[in-house]
C-alpha cells in the first residue's frame, strides 16, 4: 500500500508554479499516513504526479529519459504473463515499456492489486487504471481547467476545498438504508468520482474517456465449466489458494495473518504456516481478537485449534472485550473520509493497531472475500428445485449451513419448491400478481419508514441490482457473478484499504486473486455445496490442512449479540439520544427522525422488540451525524 496523486492542467494556461507547488504539498501532506518511508513528486509542464511510499514491495514512482512518468500503488503478480523479477523501479520501467509498445492494451497482461497512473509527454495525455476487483482505490475530480486524482478523497479536498462542498444526497440516503448503488463511480461528494474496478481512463486536453479492460462475466461465459472438466476440482482449488497466498507473501518485511477462527482466515493461516516452516522462516504471526475466556462469546475454541494444527505460528491474542460500537469515532471518520459501513470497524481497527504496535510484521494476510469468492453454494439448492429433483434437494438441505437455525428442513424445502420448481410456475405468477410491489437488493421495501421522503429504491430499483445475465451460465454461476460484481464488494475493499492506511502495515487479500476468482465462478454449483455443507470446495480441498473442528463447522460467529451489548457500552445510549434530539437538525434532511426516536426508546426499554436491522440503521444514522458534524467543524 502507498498513495498516488497528481494533477493535469488541460488548458494552455497551466496554474502558476507556486500554485502547483502548493497543491502538491497539500495532497502529499493529506496522504502522508499512507506512505511514511518516502515522498516523491515529478513535475511536467502541465502538472505533477506524486507518490507517498510504504515500502512493502513494488510501489513507487519512476520517470524515464523520455519524460514518461509512472506511479503505482499496489503489488503486481504478472506482467505479460510473467512474474516481475525486481522491485518498484523495475516494474515501473516494464510498465512504461509495455505502454509505449501497446498503449492501454498492455493492461490485459497485468495482474495484481494496483492503482496506476502514467503521463505520456508525447501525446500530452494522462492515463489511469485500477485493478480488476477494486483492491486499490483511486478517485478523481475536475477543478477549474484541470483533472486531479488521488488514492483518497481528502487529498483532493485538501488541494481544492470546493470539491468537497456539495454532498450526494442519494449516496447518503443509501448509506442510512444499508444499500449500495451499482454506479461504481458515485461517491458521497458530488464533484468527486471513483474510477471503477477493471477500468482505465485517458485524459487529454480535448476529452476524457473511460474504458473497461476486463470483464469477469465475459471470461466465465466463454468457458463456464472448463475447470470442472480438467480434473480434481478440490485439488485445483487448494493449488490456486496456496498460489494466491504465496503471491501475497512476497515483499519487504515479515508476513503475518489475521485469524478469526472462520474457514477463510483459518485456510490462509494453515497454508502460510506450512510454507514458512518449509522455507525455515520465523513462525507465522497470527493476530486474533478475543473477548475473554469462559464467556463462550468468541472464537477462541476454533482459533486455538487452528494454531495447534498449523504448528509453526506465533499467536497474538488481542482483547477486544472493551470495544464499544462507537469506539474511536473520530479516528474512524478520519480514516474513511466518509461515514463507515462496517459495524465492527472499531474492533477491526483495534486488531490493525495492536498488530502494528507489536512490530513483527509489515504485511498482513486477511481472509476477507472468502465468502463471496468461494461462495456458500446455496444456489445449488435452487438448481435442484428448478430441475424438480426432489430427493436430492431434501438430502442437501441443512438449516445450520444456510444460517437458518430457527427454520426446519421442511419449511425450507417447501419454500424452494414453491418458488423455483417448474411444477409451481403458475402458482408463482398468481402470487406475484396478488402481492405486487417492487423488491431490490436486501429486501429494501423496508427502507421507506425511516427515510425522509420517498425511498429512491422504490423509484429506480435497477440502481441497486447488478445488471448481469449470461445465457450460457447456470443459475448458480449467474448469481455468483452478481455477488462478486456487486458494487458492495468494491466498496468493502475500499473501506478495508482506508482502515489500515494509517498503520505501518499493508493488508493483502488472497481470496481476491484473479486466477482463484475465475476458477470459483467457473465451477458448477455442485462443487460448492455438497452433502449439506456450503463452501464444499474449500472444505474438501483443505481437508488435510484444516483442523477437523473448523473444516466441519457449519455456522459463523454471530456478531449481532456483541453488537447489541456494545451499543449500550460507554456512552452509546447518550450518543444516540443526542443525535436524535439535540443534534437532530444534522440528519433530519435525510432520515425520519421520529421513527428512530421510537427505535431508540424501544431499545432503552429492553422489554420491547426491536429488529436488528433497525438498530444497524440507527448506528449508521449516528455515524452519519458524527461525520456531518465533523464537516461543520472543519
Amino acid at each position: 500500500m502507498s498513495g498516488v496523486f497528481g494533477v493535469f492542467y488541460k488548458s494552455a494556461e497551466a496554474a502558476p508554479v507556486e500554485a502547483l507547488e502548493e497543491e502538491a504539498r497539500r495532497m502529499a501532506v493529506s496522504l502522508r499516513h499512507r506512505g511514511r518511508d518516502d515522498i516523491k513528486i515529478s513535475t511536467f509542464a502541465d502538472g505533477f504526479i506524486g507518490h507517498v511510499l510504504k515500502d512493502t514491495g513494488c510501489n513507487g514512482l519512476y520517470q524515464d529519459e523520455d519524460g514518461y512518468i509512472a506511479v503505482l500503488d499496489g503489488r503486481i503478480d504478472a506482467l505479460s504473463g510473467a512474474p516481475p523479477q525486481g522491485g518498484g523501479d523495475f516494474v515501473l520501467r516494464a510498465f512504461l515499456d509495455a505502454f509505449k509498445t501497446c498503449g492501454s492494451a498492455f493492461l490485459a497482461g497485468v495482474t495484481g492489486d494496483f492503482a496506476l497512473a502514467i503521463w505520456d509527454p508525447n501525446g500530452r495525455e494522462l492515463f489511469l487504471a485500477r485493478d480488476r476487483f477494486g483492491v486499490c482505490p483511486l478517485y478523481f475530480c475536475n477543478p477549474a481547467h484541470a483533472f486531479a486524482f488521488a488514492s483518497e478523497t481528502p487529498a483532493l479536498i485538501a488541494a481544492w476545498p470546493a470539491m468537497g462542498e456539495a454532498l450526494c444526497e442519494d449516496v447518503i440516503v443509501d448509506y442510512v438504508a444499508g444499500a449500495v448503488s451499482q454506479d461504481h463511480s458515485e461517491t458521497v461528494f458530488r464533484k468527486i468520482s471513483r474510477l471503477p474496478p477493471a477500468h482505465g481512463m485517458k485524459i487529454n486536453a480535448a476529452a476524457t474517456s473511460l474504458f473497461q479492460y476486463y470483464d469477469l462475466g465475459e471470461h466465465t461465459a466463454r468457458a463456464p465449466d472448463i475447470y470442472a472438466r480438467e480434473g480434481d476440482a478440490a485439488a485445483q482449488f487448494r493449488f490456486l489458494l496456496n498460489q494466491a497466498v504465496d503471491r501475497r507473501s512476497h515483499g519487504s518485511g515479515e508476513v503475518g495473518c489475521m485469524l478469526s477462527g472462520g474457514l477463510d482466515s483459518s485456510s490462509i493461516v494453515c497454508l502460510a504456516a506450512k510454507t514458512a516452516a518449509k522455507e525455515q522462516k520465523n513462525p507465522l504471526l497470527t493476530a486474533s481478537l478475543v473477548y475473554g475466556y469462559g464467556e463462550g462469546e468468541d472464537e477462541s475454541f476454533y482459533i486455538d485449534a487452528v494454531n495447534r494444527k498449523a504448528g509453526h505460528v506465533s499467536p497474538l491474542r488481542i482483547d477486544a472485550s472493551h470495544v464499544a460500537a462507537f469506539g474511536e469515532v473520530d479516528k474512524a471518520l478520519t480514516a474513511f473520509g466518509r461515514p463507515p459501513f462496517s459495524l465492527n470497524c472499531a474492533t477491526a481497527s483495534l486488531l490493525i493497531d495492536e498488530t502494528d504496535q507489536d512490530g513483527r510484521v509489515r504485511i498482513l494476510l486477511d481472509g476477507s472475500g472468502g465468502d463471496e469468492v468461494v461462495s456458500r453454494g446455496a444456489n445449488y439448492l435452487v438448481e435442484l428445485a428448478q430441475q424438480g429433483n426432489v430427493l436430492a434437494l431434501w438430502k442437501e438441505i441443512d438449516p445450520d449451513s444456510l444460517g437458518a437455525k430457527r427454520t426446519n428442513r421442511t419449511e425450507i424445502f417447501r419454500t424452494l419448491m414453491l418458488k423455483h420448481s417448474p411444477l409451481t410456475g403458475p402458482l408463482r405468477s398468481i402470487k406475484k400478481m396478488a402481492l405486487g410491489g417492487t423488491r431490490c437488493d436486501g429486501g429494501v421495501l423496508s427502507w421507506a419508514p425511516f427515510l425522509r421522503g420517498p425511498a429512491r429504491c422504490l423509484e429506480a430499483p435497477e440502481r441497486y441490482e447488478p445488471a448481469l445475465i449470461r445465457e450460457r451460465l447456470s443459475y448458480g454461476q449467474q448469481e455468483h457473478l452478481r455477488e462478486l460484481l456487486d458494487a458492495r464488494q468494491a466498496l468493502s475493499l475500499e473501506m478495508l484499504d482506508h482502515q489500515s492506511a494509517h498503520s505501518h502495515l499493508e493488508v493483502r487479500y488472497p481470496f481476491w486473486d484473479q486466477d482463484l476468482v475465475e476458477f470459483c465462478v467457473g465451477l458448477p454449483s455442485r462443487e460448492k455445496w455438497r452433502d449439506g455443507f456450503g463452501r464444499s470446495i474449500l472444505r474438501r480441498g483443505l481437508a488435510d490442512d484444516l483442523p477437523k473442528e473448523v473444516a466441519e463447522r457449519r455456522d459463523k460467529y454471530n456478531f449481532a449479540g456483541r453488537f447489541l451489548s456494545s451499543l449500550r457500552a460507554a456512552d452509546g445510549l447518550q450518543r444516540m439520544s443526542a443525535v436524535l434530539y439535540e443534534k437532530a437538525g444534522l440528519v433530519d434532511p435525510y432520515v425520519n427522525v421520529e421513527y428512530f426516536r421510537t427505535v431508540l426508546a424501544n431499545f432503552k426499554d429492553e422489554q420491547s422488540a426491536v429488529s436488528i436491522q433497525n438498530l444497524y440503521a440507527l448506528w449508521r444514522v449516528t455515524m452519519l451525524s458524527a461525520w456531518l458534524e465533523s464537516r461543520q467543524s472543519a
